[in-house]
Parts: structure tokens; C-alpha cells; sequence
């Protein structure tokens, strides 16, 4: 587990009441989420734990993965308000709430979020998760920021593996270092995408680090914050 993770599971323990995960990977976070409940259960700690959208409203995951819809609870009002009373009830309870900071800047908003961090009960954690910072000035002392960083090596070689295992194809070490070196400062999802694409147009061979390279080169250009400047990688044999 990386150490921004491991800064998270610490915040838990010490009871920190609201957190903001800016990360444009909502699914892999939210599998390391799930990996530190999982983890604390296996302490023999009782964790209730929810996911939060504007579309599917509250979701309670169970231990045994399965799900329960809490109902009515798509407006950001009512979760916030649910997540306020759950503190009352002294279990733990960590509530992941996607792109809630949409809503932020709304007054009533602003203030179940304070309400959330002054109450008592710290055991319960309402963590923020978005691709956008936004956070007004006056909950800046009350939620602690988390910037995820993009994924390392060993994760994009976790991708590209399960890819070439698609495509039954087995790598060769050389060949899976220069992919997994062509893919870093992606996502994971874009990762993914530009190995199935490798894989397709190239069939795993000598051009796929181009290939992948190339689709990094657009996603940047995508952004218009950095130019691409595309190295030429010379492979010398002795």
C-alpha cells in the first residue's frame, strides 16, 4: 500500500472526521478504500461502509460485498444529514461521497460539513472524493486534503499483465519494462486502454511502446497545460 495510504488508514485510526481525496481515479481509490475496511475488520473491528453519488444515492457495501440502497438519499442534504445522525450511533462508519464538492459552496452545505467534523464522535470519516479541487476557505481548517498520486510501476505492470494475459501473449522483461515505462503519469484506466490498443495494433511487439507513448501524447496535448516532446529511445546491443 503506497503512503499516501498508509497516511489514510493513520488518519482513520486517529479519527479524522472529513477528508478529500482529489484523485482522478474514483475506482482504484476507492479499491484501496475498500482494502483498508477490509483491513480493520480483519482487526475485528465493525466498519460500516457506504458510497455516495448524485445518480445512485447511498449505497451501503456489506462485508459479504453485497449491496443495500439506503433510500431517497440523492440530494447532498440528506446524506450529509444521515451521516451526522450515524455518529450517534458510536460505530465506525467511513462514507466515500463522490464529487460532493460540486454542491460545496451552497451555505447549507458548508455547514453540515462543519457540523460533520465538531461532533463528538470522530469514528465516523465522510471522505470527499473528486478530479476537482474546490473547497471554500471556510472549511479549509475543518478538511484535511489528500492528493492522490498516479499510479507506480508495479500497479501499471498489474494492468499490463492482465492485458497481455487477455491477449495471450507473454512478455518479455525488456519488452514489459519499456511498456510499463511509455505508460507512466497515466491513469490506470488510460493505461489500459492504450495496452489494448498495443496490443491490437501491434500485437505486443518491438513498436507497442510507441504506441503507447503516442496515446500519452495525446492525453497531454488533450489537457493544453504541457507541450509533448517525444523521446527517441535507442536500444544499443553489445
Amino acid at each position: 500500500m503506497e503512503d499516501v495510504f498508509q497516511k489514510l488508514i493513520l488518519m482513520i485510526r486517529a479519527y479524522y472526521p472529513v477528508l478529500y481525496l482529489h484523485s482522478y481515479e474514483y475506482y482504484r481509490t476507492k479499491q484501496k478504500i475498500k482494502g483498508i475496511v477490509e483491513l480493520l475488520r480483519r482487526e475485528g473491528k465493525k466498519v460500516n461502509y457506504y458510497q455516495w453519488d448524485c445518480v445512485y444515492g447511498l449505497v451501503q457495501i456489506l462485508p459479504d460485498k453485497t449491496e443495500k440502497r439506503i433510500e431517497r438519499m440523492q440530494n447532498p442534504l440528506e446524506v450529509l444529514a444521515y451521516i451526522l445522525n450515524s455518529k450517534k450511533s458510536g460505530e465506525k462508519n467511513i462514507f466515500v461521497l463522490d464529487d460532493i464538492n460540486n454542491h460545496i459552496d451552497r451555505d447549507e452545505v458548508k455547514l453540515m460539513f462543519r457540523k460533520i467534523a465538531e461532533a463528538t464522535n470522530n469514528n465516523t470519516h465522510a471522505i470527499i472524493l473528486s478530479s476537482i479541487y474546490r473547497l471554500p476557505a471556510e472549511l479549509e481548517k475543518y478538511i484535511t486534503v489528500l492528493q492522490i498520486p498516479l499510479p507506480k510501476r508495479n500497479e501499471l505492470g498489474e494492468v499490463l499483465d492482465i492485458v497481455a494475459k487477455q491477449s495471450k501473449v507473454e512478455l518479455k522483461t525488456n519488452l514489459r519494462n519499456r511498456l510499463i515505462d511509455a505508460a507512466l503519469g497515466m491513469t490506470s484506466m488510460e493505461a489500459d486502454l492504450a495496452y489494448c490498443l498495443a496490443s491490437v495494433k501491434d500485437g505486443f511487439d518491438d513498436k507497442s511502446p510507441f504506441t503507447v507513448s503516442s496515446e500519452k501524447e495525446q492525453i497531454i496535448r488533450k489537457s493544453g497545460i504541457l507541450d509533448y516532446f517525444p523521446i527517441i529511445i535507442k536500444t544499443y546491443i553489445k
